[in-house]
């Protein structure tokens, strides 16, 4: 009997003991990897997330203060007054060019951002306004300081009151010197290119200059007292000494002074007080007028050039117009 109540609280203990370690072992297996779940958290994932959040918070500071540099640095240049045009200057080869209208024609530019302008639309006004600019140089002194170099077409040709241009252009002569250029009549007034900006025929101031500079090599002792441009019929009249050379614009110059060369050879010296006009304008021949037809030669000029081409071109010539 006694064996059997021991063997029974044997038995219960033994019961009780495994229900405790059962119970110990069960709390202490979930408490323990809750536990080490969290403690691993805390320890590994959380600060990789934190030194990774700090590593990109340092890129984002840096691009936020970079914008900011980047932004003041854009502001400074653009919409501060420190770089807007407060000084022009326009230097200018030779006096052709009206140094009052080019700072006219640009005045605008004052308060206008130095970075911000327009090179060509520059360029495009100053040639409106004078179309005898030629070249022009534009360069900056920071910070607001823009200059300007100016530079004109060649003189070919003058009248009495203006200069005509190697592109056309006519300006009115004032203080400009031109004792070294060729001085010739118009048959149309020159006024209203000047006020128009209007050009006269660039071909045609090519081929004036060629025929002077070729006849005077070529044609002995070829010099010129007047010479007269007829615009319309694209035209040369010279008078060279007594006799009128009437040249066409439209034809071959060389070919024409060449004509002159022939006849002269054939014909002895021609400048003499032998014709009063020699036309060149028919290809292949020449025409001559002689002193013997004298009435005739002038009124065929008349007809074809008006009574003005006699006055321009003899009005020092007493003998042929009377």
């Amino acid at each position: 009997m006694f064996q059997k109540i021991l063997s029974s609280l044997r038995n219960w203990k033994i019961t009780k003991k495994r229900r405790t370690v059962y119970k110990k072992k069960h709390n202490f297996f979930w408490h323990d990897q809750k536990s080490k779940f969290q403690r691993r958290k805390k320890q590994i994932v959380i600060p990789y997330i934190w030194n990774l959040w700090k590593l990109q918070n340092k890129k984002l500071y840096i691009w936020i203060v970079s914008l900011i540099i980047i932004f003041a640095w854009v502001f400074w240049i653009f919409w501060s007054s420190y770089f807007h045009v407060k000084k022009i200057n326009i230097f200018r080869e030779d006096p052709i060019i009206n140094i009052d209208r080019a700072y006219g024609s640009i005045d605008y530019l004052r308060g206008k951002n130095i970075f911000l302008i327009d090179s060509k639309d520059i360029a495009a006004r100053l040639q409106r306004a004078q179309s005898s600019i030629s070249s022009i140089k534009i360069s900056t002194n920071i910070p607001n300081t823009l200059n300007i170099n100016l530079g004109s077409y060649t003189p070919l040709l003058q009248t009495s009151k203006h200069i005509i241009l190697s592109n056309g252009s006519v300006i009115d002569k004032d203080s400009i010197p031109s004792n070294d250029i060729p001085t010739i009549h118009t048959s149309v007034p020159l006024t209203n290119y000047v006020d128009f900006s209007k050009n006269l025929p660039v071909r045609d101031l090519i081929q004036i200059s060629s025929l002077l500079s070729y006849a005077t090599k070529n044609i002995f002792g070829f010099s010129w007292d007047k010479i007269s441009y007829q615009v319309t019929e694209r035209e040369i009249l010279i008078l060279s000494g007594w006799v009128i050379y009437i040249f066409s614009l439209d034809d071959n110059i060389e070919n024409q002074v060449n004509k002159i060369a022939i006849l002269e050879k054939e014909r002895g010296k021609i400048g003499e007080k032998k014709y009063v006009y020699i036309d060149m304008r028919i290809n292949g021949k020449v025409f001559t007028c002689s002193y013997e037809s004298e009435f005739d030669c002038k009124y065929n000029l008349r007809e074809i050039y008006w009574e003005s081409i006699i006055q321009q071109l003899q009005e020092d010539v007493s003998e042929l117009i009377q």
